[in-house]
């Protein structure tokens, strides 16, 4: 409320004018009183028009990656043939996987020592691209399990066309990590998924 009265005399017909000793005193004792009540009005009056902070910026693509994630959370998160790990997990984690990069197998691979250790949480697979080859693993993975795609070839193909759900998500890299609170593009260390996985 100060800041506001201090802008209207500041703004008003005698802005211009020349102030008494009397008038510049207590105008200079508002403008102290102003800026300890509110001693970041000067930074908010100097980034006015400026472009946003990196913070900001990260922290809008982060909530749009929220927003599509709750959209879309029955097609990652529901229980398929083509998961494995907890009935009725604590959590799920979603890998998006393709047989054309070598480093979804190592995804894949850490995941499942994880859910080893960790009773509570389920693995779901979708497909990161639509080759024949990545269809081939998840049908193995249906059939036979997560053991069985780590014993098969990996990285003998092209990659296919995004799949569908990948285009959507925006994911451009595999492989691809989507949890309730987050999306993660690209390979990471086992060690650094397990830290956002496991409570």
């Amino acid at each position: 409320m100060r800041a506001l009265l201090l802008l209207a005399v500041l703004a008003g017909p005698g802005a211009a004018m020349d102030l008494t000793e009397d008038s510049r005193s207590a105008l200079g004792d508002e403008v102290r009183a102003l800026l300890l009540d509110e001693p970041d009005i000067v930074m908010r009056a100097l980034s006015a028009g400026q472009p946003p902070d990196s913070a900001s910026i990260y922290a809008e693509e982060a909530q749009d990656d929220l927003d599509l994630i709750a959209t879309y959370a029955d097609m990652l998160f529901v229980p398929t043939g083509a998961g494995f790990g907890a009935d009725t997990p604590r959590k799920v984690v979603t890998l998006f996987i393709s047989a054309a990069v070598p480093e979804s197998r190592e995804a894949l691979a850490g995941l499942i020592a994880l859910t080893a250790r960790d009773p509570g949480l389920r693995v779901e697979l979708r497909a990161f691209d639509s080759s024949d080859e990545t269809e081939a693993l998840l049908d193995l993975m249906t059939a036979k399990g997560p053991n069985a795609m780590i014993q098969a070839p990996w990285g003998t193909a092209a990659p296919g066309p995004l799949a569908e759900l990948t285009q959507t998500l925006g994911l451009d890299m595999a492989p691809s990590y989507v949890t309730r609170e987050m999306m993660v593009r690209g390979a990471m260390p086992s060690a650094v998924i397990e830290r956002y996985l496991v409570d």
